[in-house]
């Protein structure tokens, strides 16, 4: 059943069955896995919630467990509720998990299998949903026979959303897959939303595959929407045949079409999940993970994950501090007990990594100016030489980024040698990392290992460090919130312009009274922590933010205020980071540290206070060619969104939007360092892209695809190869027009369907469940984490 719920929500599947890629050691890890494809297209837009909730279904593993009560944690950017994002130390909200309820219930092998879901979404949104499955992909191919149906039960923060009952709920819909007799298939849908009186609209859509191969299918699908200054009314309608697509868009209810001919046997093939496997042997890379557990606040029961990257909790509110840095917790699995302990910040120990700048194309960073905010900066090759200049969105240049210095306008080696901060916390959004520029060939950025909870570093009292640069964090500290919001320059109202060299130290597991352990301290007097010494300052904010809420706590008076501006940003973020060395030998180190708790460290230690390992993300290095891309030969075209804009010389607005133009040598042979946490492989430049500026919805790209089989190296030369193991093609147009006479249309008579065949809220039920029939926790079984069912019984 798992294939079912995963592809039937992409109309066009271009395989459903596993394929292997050509490795030699047939019988390994690396051969055995499957590869499954989909395609992506904007006619998928007519499945996109339900193609959301059917990703929830197959990371919860109903297959796995028919007849149980558990919890899934599900990542929402994965199942394409989120949007994708990186905050300001680097991290993505990939990985970051929501909670679902899950019941399953199946009376015999012959039976259908019911299952109610109560979806937790971290926006505030509250979902319910019932599925109903009653043939496997096997027995109608190739979908299956199943049904699903949610709607959404209230929405934090918001009047409008606290219906709670399915009849008045503002957004609801359904997928309803059936047998249509002679082999051919029906899938419906419907999808209503609604945002705010004057945001809503409806999406319906009716789909028939004439046979398991989807050469012969039949699309027509209605979005009918409003929002602030304008509305639209937009039929698309598709039908293929084995080897090409035709697409059609209406905006006159079908008398009209005009369309498009697209190659199914020609696409730019996306990688959404890679395997990575040890290339002598060929067995996949295993990293010990992290637990389920439940914790007690205020008399109420919550639920939680300890993961490599970072800790859930269910609870959005908790929170740690220092007068309250631990906090017990009850493994899922057997009871067992652990204290989480808290630090307010990061150390991560940083590799430097040269790669030399393109001598014919430009290459885009963003950078925080004085006069203009956030801009874009520009390196070129001008003659001879490179040189950087800054431009705002919309491609004019910034002529006086910083007050009082000369010549800004243009950055060049001479600029450099006076100002080298000038060329330091570039962001690039290619490599999701800072980089540095010293005006010459090459650009340097690092890849970083958290050590927050390294053996070595804890088992000392302290470990001694010193500034890199200038304006580190030396004054203000710790950062109180009132005045961090209040100060002219947010961003530097910790600094200490002459605080290159100064004294810093980081402390151990176990430091002296007064001090926080595994924390970063001011070190004036270079004496290292002293009890009840007065000098030392820890590098830290003193409060705790709640991002839902966009609220802090402080820590000095436990005194709550908004962190949100008028229009609702978080603004400035609080958020920061010092480069350090050690004061004995030659290790380079970051501090980073944040009033959230992704930007804190938090370990768990047992009952007799060992650390609980978890073996962090593997970092591999890898080295681009055309040659060894999915894609190499082929170009695509697409638009993307503003604010996740990786590759800006790549992607030039175009009034106002991003248009990309990508093909693999776009990317040279540039160094791209990923890292892996036994599930997930990122580093790879990524945005979500449409085919036109104003389509509504968006499917995600990757830029770069290594090809199965591609090599990628450890830190200790250890040589891995790559599998994509789930893969999105999206179609690339047909070479004439022609090619799709045979299935080509101009109007809805000569598609032959009429708009009273489309889909009906009424024709499917929906779930009758409300939110206080949810499971209590006690009656959870185990947690089920982006598929994984290790811990359930």
């Amino acid at each position: 059943m798992l294939k079912t719920l995963k592809y039937s929500a992409s109309i066009l599947v271009l395989s459903v069955t596993p394929s292997f890629a050509e490795f030699n050691d047939v019988g390994t890890d690396y051969s055995n896995a499957a590869v499954d494809k989909w395609s992506e297209d904007s006619i998928n837009d007519y499945v996109s919630m339900a193609n959301s909730f059917a990703c929830i279904l197959q990371n919860t593993r109903p297959d796995e467990l028919p007849n149980a009560t558990y919890e899934a944690l599900v990542s929402e950017v994965e199942c394409g509720l989120r949007d994708e994002e990186v905050n300001g130390s680097g991290v993505s909200n990939r990985g970051t998990l929501s909670s679902s309820t899950m019941v399953n219930s199946r009376a015999s092998a012959t039976s259908n299998q019911e299952g109610q879901f109560w979806f937790n979404s971290l926006t505030g949104a509250k979902y319910i949903g019932g599925v109903t499955m009653k043939q496997s992909p096997t027995d109608l191919p190739p979908y299956g026979e199943w049904g699903l149906s949610f709607y959404l039960n209230s929405m934090e923060g918001s009047a409008e959303f606290t219906s709670g009952v399915n009849g008045t709920s503002p957004s609801k819909g359904y997928v309803d897959i059936s047998d249509s007799g002679g082999g051919s298939v029906t899938l419906k849908t419907y999808d209503k939303w609604y945002y705010a009186n004057d945001d809503f609209g409806y999406q319906t859509a009716k789909i028939l595959y004439s046979d398991a191969t989807l050469n012969s299918a039949k699309i027509l699908g209605r979005t009918d929407n409003t929002w602030p200054g304008g509305s639209r009314d937009r039929l698309v309608a598709a039908q293929t045949n084995a080897t090409h697509v035709f697409r059609a868009v209406s905006d006159d209810g079908g008398n009209t079409f005009t369309g498009s001919c697209m190659k199914r046997d020609s696409t730019w093939q996306t990688g959404h999940d890679y395997g990575v496997y040890n290339k002598s042997t060929g067995t996949k890379v295993s990293l010990a993970g992290g637990f389920g557990f439940n914790y007690t606040e205020d008399g109420t029961t919550y639920r939680g994950y300890l993961g490599s990257r970072n800790v859930h909790f269910d609870n959005p509110a908790t929170a740690f501090s220092p007068s309250s840095p631990t906090k017990t917790v009850t493994r899922q699995s057997d009871g067992a007990t652990f204290t989480l302990s808290w630090a307010p910040g990061k150390l991560e120990e940083r590799t430097l990594v040269t790669e030399a700048l393109s001598a014919t194309e430009t290459t885009t960073f963003k950078k925080h100016t004085e006069n203009e905010g956030r801009v874009e900066f520009r390196i070129t090759k001008n003659g001879a030489n490179f040189e950087g200049k800054f431009y705002k969105s919309d491609g004019t240049q910034v002529t006086d980024p910083y007050n009082g210095l000369a010549g800004d306008d243009v950055i060049t080696t001479a600029d450099l040698s006076s100002n080298p901060w000038l060329g330091y916390h570039l962001w690039s959004d290619e490599k999701r990392t800072e980089v540095f520029w010293d005006g010459g060939s090459d650009i340097k950025f690092y890849s970083d290992i958290d050590v927050s909870a390294d053996s070595t570093l804890l088992g000392a009292s302290y470990t001694a460090l010193v500034a890199r640069y200038d304006n580190s964090a030396g004054s203000n500290l710790p950062v109180a919130a009132a005045a961090w919001r209040a100060a002219s320059d947010s961003w530097g109202y910790t600094n200490k312009s002459d605080s290159k060299d100064d004294r810093y130290f980081f402390t151990g597991l176990n430091p002296p009274t007064g001090y926080l352990p595994r924390t970063l301290y001011t070190d004036p007097s270079g004496n290292g922590p002293v009890a009840n010494a007065t000098d030392d300052k820890a590098v830290m904010f003193n409060f705790s933010g709640n991002e839902r809420e966009k609220t802090f706590k402080s820590f000095a008076d436990n005194s709550s205020a908004t962190l949100a501006d008028s229009d609702g940003n978080i603004n400035p973020w609080p958020y920061k980071s010092i480069e350090l060395e050690a004061a004995v030998g030659s290790k380079i180190y970051r501090w980073s540290f944040g009033a959230f708790n992704w930007d804190n460290s938090i370990i768990a230690q047992d009952a007799s206070n060992v650390i609980y390992s978890m073996d962090p993300p593997l970092t591999l290095t890898y080295v681009h060619a055309a040659a060894k891309d999915m894609n190499e030969g082929k170009t695509i075209t697409f638009f993307a969104n503003t604010s996740n804009n990786p590759v800006p010389h790549l992607c030039p607005l175009d009034s106002g939007t991003p248009k990309c133009v990508i093909t693999p040598t776009s990317f040279g042979t540039k160094t791209f360092k990923l890292k892996y946490d036994g599930s997930w492989l990122e580093g790879l430049p990524n945005t979500n892209g449409r085919a036109a500026s104003t389509d509504k919805n968006s499917f995600w790209i990757r830029m770069v695809n290594p090809e199965a089989g591609t090599v990628v190296t450890a830190a200790d030369n250890t040589e891995y190869v790559l599998k994509p193991l789930a893969i999105g093609e999206a179609f690339l147009p047909a070479d004439n027009a022609s090619d799709c006479d045979a299935i080509s249309f101009s109007t809805r008579a000569e598609f032959g369907w009429e708009l009273s065949d489309l889909p009906a809220l009424a024709d499917y039920p929906l779930p009758t469940a409300n939110w206080a029939s949810k499971p209590a926790t006690s009656e959870l079984q185990c947690t089920v984490t982006m598929g994984d069912a290790s811990a359930c019984p």
